[in-house]
């Protein structure tokens, strides 16, 4: 590929004119560093006072007023030494930059390319600001009605408020569960900058969630993190098997089930459906699962469907680059009501109907899939013109008694009788479509 064509490449080519001194990040760092010291210093170093400051300190100095990504890009170059690196895998952004850090708090840049977060809370404080790009920022409440063991709550996870950041904005972080959201970075790259304090023990153990009713503790060999190396032991086994084409995986699935507990059967069949991508064996095994587990394995089938959606949506996603297209699938991905979804398209392309916009998406990423090689019916409902019709219709709230009507008068030579009530059942019921034409 050429390299004036790549993503970023107006990035390398403002370095070679010329970018912004080393100095002027190193600079705006330690100024930044200073003025959150300074002020928590006043307050003591109370946690509860951390937010607020770190909230303050980034609108005081906004980032994307003073840095810019090739700045840092050169920064980082030019680096010979860093502060400590939390992250160093990077399992949180592409590119996790610790700018300072102390025993107390620290800065981070995180560089994304394809980012969507996982529905999570915080074990800190802070605050994030957006340096470049935009991101669809969706908040979430939980009802935790059983707690199986610190490793997995059972309850009910609603989606709440969702809005559309952009360069400039700042949003404060909340640690526990006050504050659970996810963030779905739309444009490549995207940017971020983090004020953030130091783990804080009293908010462990730090949750992802699992839409709709999960809570669970990530497993892992962070401080903080579910430890449990047999059970990432048999997920490792399971990759391989899988990667063999194994006709012993199913049965060796059985067997771990067989033997672990709730927590670690959830764990482990969602393992099972990224290795495997086969969401019905996966739920073969759930159903399975109700002789040694009973019935709360109901409440794993729907869990597992969503998440087989997300990840189904995320991947076509990292194929498309047709910034329409990519914010189509982040709306899919969060499962947002008609009136949301319709109100966040509106803020994002202003000047057009929001339902064409939808209407047009779907259809055009329904072929994408198709001509990139895509298997099975792209968007799980096999829609004609009549189908997009009525989709449309839907989306502008027309309501069932109305419909054929409304079809009928937008395209006569399309409504059949019958069809048009077909699509509509379909459309409510579909897994990757239904959301967009239910309030």
């Amino acid at each position: 590929m050429p390299a004036e064509n790549f993503i970023g490449a107006d990035l390398f080519r403002s370095r070679t004119g010329g970018a912004g001194p080393p100095q002027r990040v190193s600079e705006y760092f330690a100024t930044l560093e200073g003025l959150v010291r300074s002020r928590w210093r006043a307050k003591d170093f109370a946690p509860s006072s951390f937010p607020a400051i770190a909230t303050d300190a980034l609108h005081e100095m906004p980032p994307n007023s003073a840095l810019r990504m090739e700045d840092l890009v050169g920064w980082l170059s030019a680096a010979e030494r860093l502060a400590p690196q939390r992250d160093i895998h990077g399992r949180f952004g592409h590119v996790p930059l610790t700018m300072s850090q102390d025993e107390r708090f620290q800065i981070q840049i995180l560089f994304w390319l394809d980012g969507v977060t996982s529905i999570h809370q915080h074990t800190f404080g802070g605050a994030f600001h957006l340096l470049h790009g935009s991101s669809l920022h969706v908040s979430y409440s939980y009802s935790a009605a059983q707690k199986v063991n610190t490793n997995l709550l059972v309850g009910q996870l609603v989606t709440g408020p969702t809005e559309l950041l952009v360069a400039g904005d700042t949003r404060t972080i909340i640690p526990g569960a006050a504050m659970i959201h996810s963030v779905f970075h739309l444009d490549v790259p995207t940017l971020s900058v983090v004020v953030r304090e130091i783990r804080s023990v009293e908010h462990w153990p730090q949750y992802d969630y699992l839409p709709p009713f999960f809570a669970t503790r990530p497993l892992g060999t962070e401080t903080g993190e579910w430890r449990d190396e047999c059970l990432i032991r048999h997920m490792q086994m399971v990759a391989f098997l899988a990667s063999l084409q194994s006709p012993g995986l199913l049965t060796y699935c059985r067997d771990v089930i067989r033997r672990s507990d709730f927590a670690a059967v959830v764990a482990f069949l969602l393992r099972v459906l990224d290795v495997t991508g086969r969401a019905d064996d996966v739920l073969t095994l759930c159903r399975d699962a109700r002789t040694a587990h009973g019935q709360r394995v109901g409440l794993l089938e729907p869990v597992l469907t969503a998440y087989a959606k997300t990840q189904y949506l995320s991947a076509r996603r990292r194929t498309m680059a047709d910034p329409a297209h990519r914010f189509l699938a982040a709306l899919l991905l969060q499962d947002l009501s008609r009136t949301a979804t319709l109100s966040l398209v509106e803020a994002r392309f202003p000047n057009h109907c929001a339902a064409r916009v939808i209407v047009d998406g779907v259809r055009d990423m329904a072929q994408h899939v198709r001509t990139t090689g895509g298997s099975g019916e792209p968007l799980d409902v096999r829609l004609d013109g009549t189908g997009y019709c009525v989709l449309g219709l839907l989306l502008k709230g027309v309501p069932l008694e109305a419909m054929e009507d409304a079809v009928h008068k937008e395209m006569p030579e399309g409504c059949i009788a019958g069809r048009v009530s077909d699509f509509v059942v379909q459309l409510r019921e579909s897994p990757l479509l239904g959301a967009l034409v239910r309030d």
